[in-house]
């Protein structure tokens, strides 16, 4: 089986499956985009944190290990030397610059300063404290300094106070921060372009998928869902789906074709049933028993016409299903496509009491298959003069619908009720329940058909009163 050819007009098409695709995904493609977005920038943030975490606390750790490590070395020179030797080696290192971070204070028993780079033993520093954080001057210092102290008192009661001075680390500090914000506004923008490209890929994969089923479910059903190659979850997706749609478009094929060739099958013989019967109806006289057998005749005539009928409207419909026709698409001129049906069903509305009235724009035009639609609305006038039981007036009407045209029949009759229009348009279905009218219930199964052969689409809606029945048609066909 082949589906419809292609328009001329792929890539028009192509940008309305993207915009359809935008207008029913967009939401779930933004929500994407800003998902990952969030969740990138979040990273980024507690990445920065920590890093900036980690190095406070290292540095932390290091000023501690130094202050402890002076604390010792200056503990174990007294033990050894004597007060009076550490006094010197402490005054020696002072001199020398070798404490420049550094801060040191040895002083007598009742806090007499004896050496080191600090004024003098603040008041509210006890001894023995392991680390604390407070600000100070140091010798030669213009202002006070956060430095981290801890204390210690020697075996002859004098007092150590051993310290490293922070202000530098809070500098580093300060510089790491600035770096991490730095860091973080340029993290935003990557996110954020980051993001949007892993959003348009995944609409450009899902795109393809969503093409594709939009112009099977048109009919099309030798379309396919193109493949990377990549073997990644939207390669493999796309093998699965052309795997089901082989498999659909070999089951239509068989069905349409045993559809087709029964219809053809039993069209022949019955063909030829009709053409004895009018023989027979020839040669028979109209008196006596000749006239009643003449009746008879007449009624399988008769019947026979109205099978061939149904036959014929059901091919038609499985030919504008398989896409059969959009190869004879031509620019048609709407007024005059309406006028020849009204001029062909005038006269039987008057008889039927019926005005029928056409309401189209002179220059209205539309690429469309001229035999297909007239007939489609050839329909939807005779199922207006045999169901709109009690009006008075039909009205055929074209108008501009976009970039495409709307073609609609309204009567004044009765309607449809909303609940079972979508069941009309079904092949076979008779809303009449005790089918004491004529009819095959083909009729809306054929316009359906021819309006989604042209890509678009059959409304059925209350004319306020009465039924008007729409069809809505693209531009351009698939």
């Amino acid at each position: 089986m082949t589906g419809g050819p292609q328009s001329a007009s792929e890539s028009g098409v192509g940008r309305g499956v993207k915009r359809r695709l935008f207008a029913g995904f967009g939401s779930a493609t933004s929500q994407l985009v800003t998902l990952i977005f969030l969740l990138q920038l979040l990273l980024t943030i507690v990445l920065l944190g920590y890093v900036q975490w980690a190095a406070d606390q290292q540095l932390h750790r290091e000023q501690r290990t130094y202050v402890a490590e002076l604390r010792d070395t200056l503990s174990e020179i007294y033990v050894q030397d004597g007060p009076a030797r550490l006094a010197t080696a402490i005054e020696a290192r002072v001199g020398t610059g070798g404490w420049s971070n550094g801060a040191v204070l040895l002083t007598a028993a009742d806090g007499t300063p004896i050496a080191g780079n600090l004024r003098a033993w603040p008041g509210i520093m006890p001894v023995g404290v392991s680390w604390q954080e407070i600000d100070l001057y140091r010798k030669d210092a213009p202002h006070p300094e956060r430095i981290g102290l801890s204390t210690t008192r020697l075996a002859g009661g004098e007092r150590l106070l051993t310290g490293w001075v922070l202000d530098d680390g809070l500098r580093l500090r300060r510089s790491v921060e600035g770096a991490m914000l730095a860091a973080l506004f340029l993290a935003v923008p990557i996110a954020l372009a980051s993001a949007m490209l892993l959003g348009r890929v995944l609409s450009r994969r899902l795109g393809a998928i969503s093409g594709t089923t939009v112009a099977v479910a048109g009919g099309d059903l030798t379309r396919r869902v193109p493949r990377d190659g990549s073997g990644d979850a939207f390669d493999e997706l796309a093998r699965q789906v052309n795997a089901m749609l082989d498999r659909v478009e070999t089951l239509v094929s068989e069905l349409r074709l045993v559809t087709d060739s029964l219809a053809h099958d039993l069209r022949s013989p019955l063909t030829r049933v009709q053409s004895r019967l009018e023989q027979a109806s020839a040669a028979v006289g109209d008196g006596g028993a000749g006239g009643t057998a003449l009746a008879a005749i007449g009624d399988a005539q008769a019947e026979l016409g109205a099978l061939l009928r149904i036959l014929s409207t059901a091919l038609q419909i499985s030919r504008a299903e398989a896409g059969i026709g959009t190869e004879q698409l031509a620019d048609v001129a709407i007024a005059d496509l309406l006028g020849d049906i009204a001029d062909l069903y005038g006269p039987v509305a008057e008889d039927s009491g019926f005005a029928l009235a056409v309401e189209v724009p002179a220059d209205l035009h539309a690429s469309l298959h001229r035999e297909l639609v007239g007939q489609a609305l050839a329909n939807l006038v005779e199922n207006a003069l045999r169901h709109a039981v009690g009006g008075r007036r039909i009205v055929l009407s074209g108008a501009r619908a976009g970039e495409g045209v709307a073609l609609a029949v309204a009567d004044d009759g009765p309607g449809i009720p909303a609940d079972l229009r979508d069941e009309a348009r079904r092949r076979f279905v008779r809303l009449d329940a005790a089918r004491s009218e004529a009819g095959s219930g083909l009729g809306l199964a054929l316009v359906d058909a021819v309006a989604r052969l042209h890509g678009g689409h059959l409304d059925l809606a209350d004319a306020g009163p009465g039924l008007r029945a729409t069809l809505v048609l693209p531009a351009r066909a698939r």
